[in-house]
């Protein structure tokens, strides 16, 4: 069966980009509500906060738009999710082993690649060129790097910054995608 390529494109896009929004919405009003705790630094909650509840909805939104491509696609939302935490704990690392500012790129290509990892483990044995997903990832994160140099200052303009960033960053995935989609692995 012959899936649109543009469809699959846009659909892909337009998840990403409410699956940002929302999560990151969904984060601050989290971060808020744990900041009335006293003991609760608002600033070190939200970007934990921040990755999880976006990984989540992306997860979710994403898994929408593979109903058709994976058996189980509710799988998908869980290995987002995981990949997310991987993300997280990379941000841990470089921050133990202080890989801060000159090592940006490198931190946000890690950050992409750890995303992709346990949704490659769902597509690999679906799509014969699965292998790409991992370098997309890591890639498609690198738009963040746009966030760090120009970071908003009112809540609103931050929260559509951060999807437009995330519709921006799936676009080497929602490429991929589409182009997979019309390459199942055959299973003679």
């Amino acid at each position: 069966m012959k899936r649109p390529f543009l469809r699959i494109f846009l659909s892909w896009l337009t998840a990403n980009l409410l699956g940002y929004g929302l999560g990151l919405g969904v984060a601050l009003l989290l971060t808020a509500v744990f900041g009335l705790l006293p003991w609760v630094n608002q600033d070190r909650v939200l970007a934990p906060t921040g990755l999880l509840c976006i990984g989540l909805m992306c997860g979710y939104a994403q898994s929408r738009v593979l109903c058709d491509l994976l058996p189980r696609p509710r799988r998908w939302m869980f290995a987002t999710w995981a990949g997310y935490l991987l993300a997280l704990l990379v941000i841990l690392a470089a921050n133990l082993f202080t890989l801060g500012g000159q090592n940006d790129m490198l931190l946000f290509a890690f950050m992409g690649a750890a995303i992709a990892l346990p949704q490659w483990l769902l597509l690999r044995p679906h799509f014969r060129p699965a292998g790409l997903w991992i370098p997309a990832g890591a890639i498609g994160f690198l738009v963040f790097l746009w966030l760090v140099a120009n970071p908003a200052s009112q809540i609103g303009a931050f929260i559509i910054a951060v999807a437009l960033a995330g519709a921006l960053a799936a676009m080497p995935s929602a490429l991929l995608l589409g182009w997979m989609a019309d390459r199942p692995r055959s299973f003679s």
